[in-house]
């Protein structure tokens, strides 16, 4: 048996942690290992190494350990006791050869603990016939030979100086590690307590005593220093190793294979690449330093990865594990246990980690969701069935290496999918948190299908995985990239497009935007190409066919962040439809830097006062959205006529049905309005619902058609042509004048475009709307009919010839007046 300790001239270095871990790396690795813990003033093996039954053991007061032998020992009670009385056997993998035992302090830190340590040490100060201390813990490590028969006995000894500490040290070690952080005062107390070992006198049976250094806790910054090389010099050269630093371990004191009761918050570091790192560099110290078969190491490397992984992503955010910016909440670690068996005998397994629907501790009626395990060459298929019929768990996910690359992956098994003979396993790659549980009807079904009916049903923390999803079936180009599956992506556009609830058709919008947080996360690229394609492809549309209540609110919203993507989606559209540029930014620099050069040269200043002075003069040039709830302009005529003001309508409920019978249903000035003088396009909600009730359409349909025609008003307005001219006078007339008359020439031209625009989107129920409405309308605004057969190039030139005040008589001039004429005939 090889007596090895782990020794600190101070604390905070992390070693009551590397004594577990390395523990518990030997018996994977097939070893048998006895731990004895002798940090008797503040012991912590058994929270790290023991399970919920010896931490209940522990506050009840009748977990015994080493103080209660070695008590017996020195009062002459040491033969009514055995090791093994006091002894707590590890649960291990089912199929590991190693095993492990612990030997705990005791019952810390119940108050019947202290009471043991206190009369310790009251008969440590009594002269004993039989010897003291020394003899006791001679007489300890022989039993745990004689009785247990490890061949590593790991020993947590204290920190500092004192004599239990020496006697652990010097006395029992066949080597000691000591270990250190780069703090001057513990470098040169180390090295003073290594040269009091080096002379220390030993048995005559023991071996020259060994000593290791460690360093921890070393930040990148100063692993490579100058400073570092000569503290690792002094130490001793050869025999020195260095582990990095990383909060997110060592602050959570948390075994690295799984968990440690006393980390109720989890890990949540954003460093995970530094965690990582820790991680690695401590299982490579551990095979390093203890003799274990370079086979051995590595399945047992393998097994403490993937779980440290799993345990990881089990208990960190979706924004962290996934990518995503819409996070999930994790799994509370009082609902994980970690080495739970299942079964009994022969035919018992052991589980690594298993998430319940409840504290364990503190449900009786607490049920498996998730039962992981690492298998090592066994059938994966049968190890899963075996879990779901055992212990009826929804999910059962088995952990294994991936042959080919070496790193770890997962198979998630449902109880709920149909089985033959064989089991089969989903095509998820992440584990589930809780929430998928209550949202998905199977936890391991993330195909799209499932992801659309989750949110469909309001669970909108689904929406990034559906727009990544979309973007790899649809973003592959000429140069190859994910699967093309188009009838997939529509599917997605559909099915998002049917959102009715206001707040989840905001989100849906915000989702598939470039806000904060979504550039490059759909497929982790962050090409600009990708992001331009979601804009585009998906966001601009989904803006025109959800509620207008949703698209006019992201719109509106999020003016801190830049210039908002509803805004581009709206430039998008002046491009894609209307051949014209609209970036009102663009305008303002433009526009002020000309202003400013008139003004004579610059001042010698970096400010940009003088740029934003002319700010307000160009607000009218950007175009904003608003829904009002007060009556539209036709509602309320300018009318100083009484006589005249009497004939009006009593109500707006009556003025629409009077248009609509009359076939003179108009959408500028009753549904919706562009308001020239301030660029602000307005939607009506109380004329565009009556509407709606008169003509059997839905009201978000009618809303919609209307805000699309007044954004296309907009942009005739004041999106500029590729030389970069505006034609202000190109407007609208005031609709509160008593003899308003819609413009032939605007609402033909608008109509058209809109409609164009309604077929590309490719959505029937608009198109729909928008036929009812426009046979209900004036002449003008059913001129589109005449029109929608020419070339939209034709009625391009047609609209920038009138917009110039050219009135060239092309053919789709001639159409025009043709069609609108004929309907007023």
């Amino acid at each position: 048996m090889e007596t090895v300790a782990f020794y600190s001239y101070k604390g905070g270095v992390g070693r009551s942690l590397l004594v577990a871990n390395t523990a518990q790396f030997l018996a994977l690795a097939g070893r048998r290992v006895a731990v004895l813990d002798l940090d008797l003033e503040a012991p912590g093996l058994h929270q790290k190494l023991g399970d919920r039954d010896v931490l209940r053991r522990t506050a009840r007061g009748s977990l015994h350990g080493a103080v209660d032998v070695l008590l017996w020992i020195l009062e002459g009670h040491g033969k009514s006791c055995t090791i093994k009385d006091v002894a707590i056997k590890i649960d291990l993998p089912s199929t590991s050869k190693g095993s492990l035992v612990l030997i705990a302090a005791g019952s810390a830190p119940s108050h019947k603990y202290w009471e043991m340590l206190e009369k310790l040490n009251a008969s440590l100060r009594t002269p004993r016939r039989h010897g003291g201390l020394p003899e006791a813990i001679l007489e300890l490590q022989a039993r745990i030979a004689d009785e247990i028969r490890p061949e590593f006995l790991l020993v947590d000894s204290r920190t500092g100086i004192t004599e239990l500490g020496g006697l652990a040290t010097s006395v029992l070690a066949d080597r000691v590690v000591c270990m250190t952080t780069t703090a001057p005062e513990s470098i040169e107390g180390t090295r003073v307590v290594a040269t009091a070992l080096r002379s220390a006198p030993r048995l005559a049976s023991q071996e020259p005593l060994r000593i290791d250094f460690l360093i921890t806790r070393v930040t990148s910054t100063s692993r490579h220093s100058p400073e570092l090389a000569v503290v690792i010099k002094e130490l001793g050269g050869d025999s020195v190793s260095v582990l990095p630093h990383d909060s997110a371990i060592t602050n959570k004191e948390r075994v690295l294979a799984g968990w440690a009761p006393s980390d109720v918050h989890g890990s949540d570091s954003d460093d995970t690449r530094s965690g990582k790192e820790l991680f690695t560099a401590t299982l490579t110290w551990i095979a390093q330093s203890f003799p274990v078969l370079k086979n051995d190491a590595e399945a047992a490397r393998r097994r403490m990865e993937a779980v440290h992984d799993a345990w990881r992503d089990l208990t960190r955010s979706s924004r962290h594990v996934r990518g995503g910016t819409v996070s999930q909440p994790s799994w509370p670690v009082e609902q994980l246990r970690e080495r739970v068996r299942f079964g009994t005998g022969a035919k018992s397994r052991h589980a690594d980690i298993v998430a319940y629907d409840s504290p364990p501790e503190t449900s009786s009626q607490a049920k498996p969701l998730l039962v992981i395990e690492y298998v090592d060459g066994e059938d994966r298929d049968e190890v899963a069935q075996w879990w779901l019929k055992e212990t009826r768990a929804p999910v059962v996910a088995i952990l294994s290496r991936n042959d080919q690359s070496g790193s770890a992956h997962h198979r998630l098994y449902s109880s709920r999918a149909a089985y033959d003979s064989s089991a089969h396993h989903s095509d998820r790659w992440d584990l589930p948190l809780p929430h998928d549980f209550i949202a998905l009807s199977d936890p391991t079904d993330v195909s799209v299908d499932s992801l659309l009916d989750a949110v469909r049903r309001g669970y909108s923390e689904y929406l990034d995985r559906i727009v990544t999803e979309w973007v790899r079936c649809s973003a592959s180009g000429l140069h190859g990239g994910a699967p093309w599956r188009p009838e997939v992506a529509r599917k997605i556009e559909d099915t998002l497009a049917s959102v009715d609830d206001i707040e989840l058709a905001c989100k849906v919008l915000w989702a598939c935007s470039l806000g904060p947080g979504h550039r490059g996360m759909w497929l982790g690229d962050g090409d600009d190409w990708l992001d331009e394609q979601v804009l585009s492809e998906l966001f601009a549309p989904l803006l025109w066919r959800l509620p207008p209540e949703a698209s006019i609110e992201l719109m509106r919203g999020h003016r801190h962040f830049g210039p908002p993507a509803g805004l581009k989606a709206v430039g998008d559209l002046a491009r894609r439809l209307l051949g014209l540029s609209y970036d009102p930014d663009a305008t303002f620099r433009i526009e002020a830097q000309r202003l400013l050069a008139r003004s004579g040269p610059p001042a010698d200043s970096d400010e940009d006062s003088g740029l934003y002075a002319f700010a307000d003069m160009f607000r009218r040039t950007e175009i904003t959205f608003e829904i009002d709830e007060e009556p539209p302009p036709m509602a309320t005529p300018k009318v100083e006529d009484k006589r005249a003001r009497r004939r009006m309508p009593a109500s707006l409920s009556r003025l629409v049905s009077e248009r609509i019978a009359s076939r003179s249903l108009v959408t500028t000035g009753l549904l919706g309005y562009y308001y020239r003088e301030t660029g602000k396009v307005v939607l009506y909600r109380e004329a565009i619902d009556v509407c709606a009730d008169k003509l059997a359409l839905r009201a978000r349909y009618v809303g919609s058609v209307a805000l699309i025609h007044e954004t296309i008003h907009a942009l005739t307005h004041l999106a500029r042509d590729l030389d970069g001219r505006m034609w202000q006078d190109f407007s609208l007339p005031d609709a509160n004048d008593p003899l308003f008359q819609p413009s032939r020439f605007h609402e033909a031209l608008t109509q058209y475009f809109t409609h164009q625009h309604l077929v590309r989107l490719r959505d029937a129920s608009l198109l729909h709307a928008f036929e009812v409405m426009s046979s209900r309308q004036t002449a003008s605004y059913r001129a589109w009919e005449r029109l929608h057969q020419l070339p939209i190039e034709d009625v391009r030139s047609w609209f920038m010839s009138v917009r110039r005040g050219v009135g060239l008589a092309g053919q789709a001039w001639q159409a025009l007046s043709d069609a609108v004429s004929g309907e007023e005939a």
